[in-house]
């Protein structure tokens, strides 16, 4: 069995080997920290062209004896610390970790439990996983390395979603709501981008009573925790949320109902998912049609709305695609099918009963006539 090496990324750059331990603060090497990553999170791709560009950038020096100088001093760290003889070994224009040692990093446990979140394994454990293996925003001595944005960025979304899920779960219970809440943020740790990432998160997913608590429950930590600029882009977010909800409201005190409901295509997807929790319960029935059309005009939309009905909803996807969302029977489907035909004589349509999409089975009937 291979040793265990444990590398802690998030929040700090920690290396735990055979019961030592090396931190950041015991070699204060930006170079040595972006060799090592980058080798970890790249072990196919190290070679010596990329690594001298990631890391002596448009230094003038002559950047391939910098990176095997580099690798010496590496490897010399590794061994006065662990004893390891060779670190890195170099084959063929390329750079590897060595295969003796079974490298651990944190933020793979967080990636990792993300899949079974997403899975639907046990996803409260996997979130509260992630709560406690979180530390901070991946390797922050490096933050602002283009190389490391796109983890970065998969990482601080991955843990916010979890975290939004137990604060979902802990919504009604005050004490638990709060305690939690307040454990998101990290006394020695650079919290904006995983608060600004939550409250996006939030308002993305349409959660505005969630985020309106979590808010105003965790507002006070924000001078002692957050930058201005995370502040105020939070803030922003919020305020955005109320006046959406404003308006909201506005629209429907001004929505007379004589007409089928217009909606974008990311709106019909969330409204298609409202349908299916109703349904779940009992309270609502219905089916999506998708049409596909032989003209591209405005006024055959026109046409359709006039020709639905109040309860029904339309979505133009293109200019030759349509969804409807009908709260109807079956066997209505051709009846109000042959009144839209009357403006387009040569569409095509085909449906799907929302009542399949709970049970993961969908039932398609596709009509051309």
């Amino acid at each position: 069995m291979k040793p265990i090496m444990k590398i802690r990324m998030l929040g700090n750059f920690t290396i735990a080997y055979q019961g030592k331990e090396l931190s950041f603060a015991d070699f204060r090497s930006l170079q040595i920290t972006r060799l090592f990553c980058f080798l970890s999170i790249n072990p196919t791709n190290a070679d010596k062209n990329t690594l001298a560009t990631y890391i002596f950038k448009n230094s003038e020096a002559n950047r391939h004896n910098g990176i095997k100088t580099l690798v010496y001093r590496t490897r010399m760290l590794f061994k006065e610390y662990f004893g390891i003889e060779q670190i890195i070994y170099a084959k063929g224009g390329y750079y590897y970790l060595s295969d003796a040692i079974d490298y651990q990093f944190d933020y793979q446990v967080i990636l990792s439990a993300y899949e079974k979140f997403k899975a639907g394994i046990e996803p409260l454990e996997q979130a509260y996983l992630s709560i406690a293996t979180y530390k901070g925003p991946l390797l922050p001595m490096i933050e602002g390395d283009t190389e490391l944005t796109k983890l970065h960025h998969e990482i601080t979304q991955a843990h916010a979603l979890m975290a939004i899920y137990a604060l979902n779960h802990a919504y009604g219970n005050n004490d638990a709501f709060s305690k939690l809440a307040k454990s998101l943020f990290l006394d020695d740790a650079n919290n904006d981008p995983l608060q600004v990432e939550i409250i996006q998160q939030m308002c993305e997913h349409h959660e505005n009573d969630l985020a309106k608590h979590y808010f105003d429950v965790v507002h006070s930590s924000f001078e002692s925790h957050l930058s201005k600029v995370a502040q105020l882009k939070i803030d922003e977010m919020i305020q955005t949320q109320h006046q959406l909800f404003d308006n909201y409201m506005q629209a429907i005190d001004n929505d007379f109902g004589v007409y089928a409901f217009v909606c974008t295509p990311k709106e019909f997807a969330h409204l298609c998912q409202l349908r299916v929790r109703q349904m779940r319960r009992g309270k609502w029935k219905g089916f999506v049609v998708r049409i596909s059309s032989s003209q591209s005009s405005d006024l055959l939309l026109d046409d359709f709305i006039y020709n639905l009905r109040s309860g029904d909803c339309i979505s133009r996807f293109n200019d030759k695609e349509y969804f409807l969302l009908l709260n109807i029977k079956e066997k209505n489907i051709k009846k109000i099918m042959k009144r839209l035909k009357v403006y387009d004589p040569n569409l095509t349509y085909e449906y799907r009963n929302l009542a399949s999409l709970t049970n993961k089975k969908i039932r398609t009937r596709r009509k051309a006539e």
